[in-house]
């Protein structure tokens, strides 16, 4: 298969970088709002961090064993 529309290493660390940033932009909306009791929790962390964190888990794997374009 040929890789000629993958993204480049570069897109990926741009996609990782900003996951991580993602993430930690995530904890620290956590902690401003001292949501560690309340309702939307569940939510902050089921979309922020799925999210931000599964783009940076699957932008790491990518670049991790070189596959990119």
């Amino acid at each position: 298969m040929s890789r000629r529309f993958a993204p480049s290493r570069r897109e990926y660390m741009i996609r990782l970088i900003e996951g991580l940033s993602g993430v930690a932009l995530t904890i620290g909306a956590a902690l401003y709002l001292r949501a560690t009791s309340e309702a939307h929790l569940g939510e902050l962390w089921i979309f922020g961090l799925g999210f931000f964190g599964g783009t940076a888990i699957w932008s790491g794997w990518k670049i991790w064993n070189g596959d990119h374009g």
